[in-house]
C-alpha cells in the first residue's frame, strides 16, 4: 500500500509526519496546510485534537504545501499537478508544491537529519508519499503525527478490517496513515490458445499446472 506523510512544521515536542490517502489526499493537504497557517499566525491556532473538519478546512484556506514526492512517473506527477493542484486550489484555495524525488528516502533522511539538529519546526517538507520500510523507519522513530485517521472524512469508504488498509508492509498503522494507491494484478490472455479462462485463484493455479513449461528462449522445455 501506497500511503503518503505529511510533516509538522509547527511547535511540537518532536518532528513528525502525517499520512494521507488519495481520497482523502485534498482534505488532509488542507489539514497540515492549517498548521502551516497557524504557525504564522498563532492568533488563528485551532486544537486539532478537538477541532471540527470545517474548522480545520476554514482555517487551511491561503497556504501552501510543499509536497515530496518519487518522481519517476510523468502519469503520477500530471495527477499530482494537475488533478490534485487544481483541486486544492479551486475547492479549499491551497497551493501545492509538488518536489520531485529521486527516491523518497531522499526526504526521509532530510527530515530525519533536520531533527537530530535539533530543528523541530520551520523544516524543507510538509508531505511526503512514502510506504514500506520508511514508513517503519518513522513510526519506530516516533516521527510520525497521529493518529489521525479517525478524523478524515473519506475513511468511511475503506473496509477498516482489511490488513491492506491497517497495516503496512505487516506493520500496524494504529492510525498514522491512510491509503493512497492498492495494487492490482492484471492477466491478459490469447483467446487463440484459451477459450475459457480461469474465474478463481484456485482454477488458475489448476490450469497452470496443465500447461507446460517454458524454455528461455520461448519454446516448449521436453
Amino acid at each position: 500500500m501506497n500511503s503518503f506523510n505529511v510533516r509538522d512544521r509547527f511547535s511540537l515536542p518532536r518532528r513528525r509526519f502525517l499520512w494521507l490517502g488519495a481520497s482523502t489526499c485534498l482534505a488532509t493537504l488542507t489539514a497540515n496546510c492549517a498548521r502551516n497557517q497557524q504557525a504564522a499566525n498563532p492568533e488563528s491556532a485551532i486544537d486539532f485534537t478537538t477541532a471540527s473538519w470545517e474548522e480545520i478546512v476554514a482555517a487551511a484556506r491561503g497556504t501552501t504545501v510543499n509536497w515530496a514526492m518519487w518522481g519517476g512517473s510523468d502519469q503520477t506527477n500530471r495527477y499530482a499537478d494537475q488533478w490534485v493542484g487544481a483541486r486544492l486550489s479551486s475547492e479549499y484555495d491551497v497551493t501545492l508544491n509538488r518536489v520531485p524525488l529521486n527516491d523518497t528516502v531522499e526526504a526521509v533522511n532530510k527530515v530525519i537529519g533536520e531533527v537530530q539538529a535539533g530543528l523541530t519546526t520551520g523544516g524543507n517538507v510538509d508531505l511526503i508519499w512514502i510506504n514500506g520500510e520508511n514508513f517503519r523507519t518513522m513510526k519506530q522513530g516516533n516521527l510520525l503525527f497521529g493518529p489521525f485517521n479517525d478524523a478524515l472524512p473519506a475513511l468511511q469508504y475503506y473496509d477498516r478490517d482489511n490488513p491492506a488498509v491497517t497495516t503496512d508492509f505487516g506493520l500496524p498503522i494504529e492510525g498514522y496513515s491512510a491509503p493512497y494507491t492498492g495494487s492490482y494484478y492484471v492477466m491478459v490472455m490469447d483467446r487463440a490458445r484459451v477459450t475459457q479462462a480461469p474465474q478463481t485463484f484456485e482454477e488458475l493455479m489448476t490450469w497452470a499446472g496443465k500447461i507446460p513449461p517454458l524454455c528461455l528462449c520461448g519454446s516448449t522445455c521436453v
